[in-house]
């Protein structure tokens, strides 16, 4: 049989996943606000120039996921014992919690192609989660950059917007959250349920993933989905 591409991964809580979709649709809009300098009546010359121009797939909302370890291609006979071995590990797993941070774009250089928003892992709660599921599965965790993609840009960069744009809408999220706050209480922390199990198939217009299995954390002893800091 073929192998199969894994992951696994936290999806982005109810309430993250409404704030991560706005940041998206303000780097779109910031995207195209950029490229409405373009004045005048609809020459060729003009329409060529927005095809060729810098824009955006954004994901959609229930596709969020922070990723905590990938696996990459997998023997279909080895599944079963790695399924084995995540709800093992799940159920002693506290669940992490975390919030939205600074964003940016990969690759770090040269023409941006994936926009991110970052992950502030306040307790290291996150890293454990990554390790502890590397070390169930046998293997080492190299490195961990928890984020969540909020879309894959497409087209040439030529005004060097792509960055600036990424940064401005994900910096709107955060200013959004600390507006929330009050002086007695830090913006809010999201506390994951579930670590879940992808399955990822590339394909032209981009990966498909879909859930084969998933894993509920230990119980929270503060009993909530949410907490703050």
């Amino acid at each position: 049989m073929n192998d199969v591409r894994l992951f696994v991964a936290i999806p982005a809580p109810l309430e993250m996943q409404q704030d991560l979709v706005a940041a998206g649709l303000r780097l779109k809009q910031r995207l195209t606000e950029a490229h409405s300098t373009t004045k005048g009546p609809h020459t060729q010359a003009a329409s060529a120039a927005k095809k060729g121009r810098l824009r955006v797939r954004l994901i959609p909302p229930e596709n969020m996921h922070l990723t905590l370890y990938f696996l990459g291609d997998t023997a279909a006979g080895e599944i079963p014992a790695v399924e084995q071995q995540l709800a093992a590990v799940a159920k002693v797993l506290a669940p992490p919690r975390f919030r939205a941070a600074a964003g940016g774009v990969f690759p770090a250089r040269g023409t941006p192609r994936v926009a991110w928003c970052g992950v502030d892992d306040p307790d290291n709660s996150l890293r454990s989660a990554a390790n502890a599921v590397a070390g169930a599965l046998g293997r080492r965790l190299e490195r961990l950059r928890p984020h969540f993609t909020l879309g894959y840009l497409k087209g040439p960069d030529v005004s060097g917007i792509g960055r600036p744009a990424v940064a401005a809408a994900c910096l709107e999220l955060l200013q959004a959250q600390s507006q929330t706050a009050t002086h007695e209480q830090e913006p809010r922390y999201h506390v994951a349920q579930e670590m879940v199990l992808f399955e990822s198939t590339l394909h032209p217009g981009g990966a498909e993933h879909v859930a084969r299995q998933r894993y509920p954390f230990a119980e929270d002893s503060a009993g909530s989905s949410e907490s703050s800091a």
